[in-house]
């Protein structure tokens, strides 16, 4: 049992029942007014407010108060080791931190000639403010009692108001973007003492850093994140070690930070001690384009794969419990606040093997073809193939043409049906984009050109006309019932012409609907029964050269709107220049759709020829998420492209790309850049995961060293208890170490 009071106890509490009441406040973020209820209920569901707990059936609830804020910082004195005969914990000693961060002296031999400096040893700290863990003024602040200020993660209170007070803030406004984390800096809150908190956590694993948790008096100000930073950096880490920080608003905050801490007397970073700025990825695109490139994880060499933004789901359980620490005394509140941390870094801890494994079995996926190839190198140096381009150079519809030529005795055709299939494709776009023109017919067009319109098509339907007879040659009288069987176009007459259009020109004898004589409209199976099935095969393959040739037209389209939208659609500072971006914009927007429709057009008549599964493997079927402009040249700020890779047609090799258009040598450039980092920090995610195994290894290791050591010493000083409790620990630390 566990009294009430020290002086003349009358009531007193089970460990039991305070067991349960902290476990539902870290589980549930039930309050101690709701357990209470819960108790009374439990005994009297009926009269829960007559229940006798007293002779004078009075409220015990101040009792329970006090006594679960004494319960509290007994059990982490449990928990680290201390007893009776214990000296007081200082600062940091009465909780738990990340076993798998490298800590030279914990789980980093101090004794090995270890290069700290190396990437693998850089310490990854993510910083961020909460404004739900508001405080309330106290009303008797002179009748405070502390029970472990400063030996948990929130910092001392005595050193940090004395910093406070001598220490300048100085206002600034955000250079970058209209943050309202810089701007509502110095905003008052009345009847607050504590705005908020803020603090630092491993921005790898999640686990809150001890003694580096503060209290906001206004808003998220720089002076309490540097004591908070200060103090995060001083635990467990050597002056060699890179520090790399993740903050919302590092732009602004990292710019004068050195300045700052040398000119205060309070607080310093160890000498030599090196911190490399980073912004979250989710936050970094609400900065300017250029903070992307400068501060996102995916660019920090030795940050290896993490987001950092790690923060905002420790602050989504810990305000769980918020709202009922707000009008707390203030030990009391710093007391339940450094519990609930120090049980998330514990369930870190016991699941650090799991978050390990998993993460292992993500960034090792991709890297078993290069270890097999490596391993069968000297067997079998085909194997190093892997390191090259694995894709064929895509043969344009002229290559293809001249290679079917050069094998005509092949398909036993007569001469002359390459060329004439070729001219059929050539009359099958130019159908198509003669249909789009006249869609787009309306009552401004001049007679030059409704004229030209004309023009182009007699001359669309001479060579139409051309070409059946020079198919009636060698598909005889059947051409026509084979033409009369085709019927339109399919799928194209109620796409192509506008009816209801009164200013389209007029369609006579739809020489744009018109099928022409070609296997994929008519059928195949009556060219295979007139003995020209060869014709079959060469069509298909000429198919794929006039896709290869739209989808290089494609990319050169796509590659030119990403660059409008990039310099001159974001840089539109008028009504003008706006509106002759976006019509930019809208002409090349026209010009992807028409040679999007014909690549459609292609792949469909490609099924009608039945292509095969390899053709269709690399010709796919082109959808419309395909033909977004890639962020990374429009819009380097977008959210959402951590991972993006290019579409599928962007991968096949086109001819003269980048010889055409100056624009695609920095379209590739850039991609192939983000993609280079991005395996880079892949990378480092491999031989990161192994490290931190080995050192969360090392650090349960030197619990067990720990706990054996007290299992020890109060056997020999005869207290069974503690020698049963230390063998327990020791029991858990050595099962957490075989896990890993």
């Amino acid at each position: 049992l566990t009294p009430a009071t020290t002086k003349q106890p009358r009531t007193a509490f089970t460990f039991q029942m305070l067991d349960e009441f902290i476990r539902d406040n870290v589980e549930c973020g039930t309050s101690a007014m709701n357990f209470y209820s819960k108790l009374q209920r439990n005994t009297s569901n009926a009269f829960p407010h007559l229940v006798p707990v007293s002779h004078h059936f009075q409220d015990r609830y101040r009792e329970m108060l006090r006594v679960s804020q004494i319960w509290r910082p007994l059990k982490l004195m449990k928990w680290q080791g201390f007893h009776e005969g214990s000296p007081d914990p200082g600062f940091r000693k009465l909780v738990l931190f990340c076993p798998a961060c490298p800590q030279p002296g914990v789980n980093i031999s101090t004794d090995e000639d270890i290069n700290l400096s190396d990437w693998k040893f850089s310490r990854s700290i993510v910083m961020d403010g909460n404004f739900k863990a508001k405080h309330m003024k106290p009303k008797n602040p002179n009748e405070e009692l502390w029970l472990m200020d400063g030996s948990g993660y929130m910092v001392t209170s005595g050193m940090y108001k004395q910093y406070l007070a001598n220490s300048p803030n100085p206002i600034e406004r955000s250079d970058c973007s209209n943050h309202w984390a810089v701007n509502q800096a110095n905003a008052q809150r009345n009847q607050l003492a504590a705005t908020g908190i803020g603090g630092c956590a491993c921005a790898r694993h999640g686990c809150f850093i001890p003694h580096s948790m503060v209290d906001f008096q206004k808003g998220e100000q720089q002076v309490n994140m540097d004591y908070a930073l200060v103090h995060a950096v001083r635990h467990g880490t050597d002056p060699r070690q890179l520090v790399i920080t993740f903050y919302d608003i590092n732009y602004q905050y990292s710019k004068h930070m050195t300045r700052r801490l040398k000119a205060n007397n309070f607080i310093s970073l160890p000498d030599g001690l090196q911190i490399q700025p980073g912004i979250g990825l989710w936050h970094v695109h609400g900065h300017k384009a250029e903070c992307f490139s400068q501060y996102a994880p995916n660019f920090i060499p030795g940050a290896s794969r993490v987001n950092g933004e790690i923060m905002e789901t420790l602050w989504s359980s810990l305000n769980v419990i918020s709202p009922s620490a707000r009008g707390m005394a203030t030990p009391h509140r710093q007391e339940l606040l450094d519990f609930q941390m120090n049980d998330s870094n514990f369930l870190k801890m016991v699941r650090m093997h799991k978050w390990t494994w998993n993460n292992n079995m993500k960034a090792s996926a991709c890297s078993h073809e290069e270890t097999n190839a490596f391993a069968s190198q000297i067997m079998n140096p085909k194997a190093m193939d892997i390191f090259e381009v694995q894709l064929t150079k895509a043969p344009t519809t002229k290559s293809v043409e001249i290679d079917l030529i050069s094998r005509q005795e092949e398909y036993h055709c007569p001469h002359g049906l390459v060329t004439w299939i070729a001219k059929a494709l050539k009359l099958e776009e130019a159908q198509f984009v003669f249909a789009l023109d006249s869609r787009r017919a309306h009552s401004t067009m001049t007679e030059t050109y409704l004229l030209s319109m004309v023009r182009c098509r007699e001359r669309l339907q001479s060579h139409i006309n051309g070409l059946m007879e020079y198919a009636e040659k060698y598909l005889g009288d059947t051409l026509g019932d084979m033409l009369q069987d085709a019927g339109k176009v399919p799928d194209q007459q109620d796409d192509w012409v506008d009816t209801d259009n009164p200013f389209m020109v007029p369609i006579p004898d739809g020489v744009e609907l018109v099928v022409l004589p070609l296997p994929s409209y008519l059928g195949k199976h009556h060219f295979y029964k007139l003995g020209v099935g060869g014709l079959v095969d060469q069509e298909l393959q000429l198919q794929q050269g006039q896709a290869n040739d739209t989808l290089h037209e494609l990319q050169l389209a796509l590659a030119d709107k990403a660059v409008i939208f990039r310099k001159d659609v974001r840089h539109a500072t008028n009504y003008n220049r706006n509106t002759r971006a976006w019509a930019k914009i809208a002409t090349t927007e026209a010009i992807v759709q028409r040679h999007a429709r014909i690549y459609r057009r292609c792949h469909m008549q490609m099924l009608a020829l039945g292509a095969g599964p390899d053709i269709l493997g690399r010709y796919q079927q082109l959808r419309d998420i395909d033909l977004r402009v890639s962020t990374a040249i429009a819009d380097p700020n977008a959210r959402g492209h951590w991972d993006d890779t290019l579409a599928w047609f962007w991968t096949m090799d086109v001819p003269r790309d980048t010889a055409i258009n100056d624009w695609m040598s920095e379209f590739y450039r850039v991609h192939w850049l983000r993609t280079k980092a991005l395996c880079d920090r892949w990378e480092e995610e491999v031989q990161l995961l192994t490290c931190e195994t080995e050192w969360s290894q090392r650090f349960f290791s030197t619990r067990v060293d720990f706990w054996s050591g007290r299992s020890a010493e109060a056997a020999a000083t005869g207290s069974a208890r503690m020698a049963c409790y230390s063998t327990r620990q020791c029991h858990m630390y050595q099962q957490l170490q075989s896990l890993c």
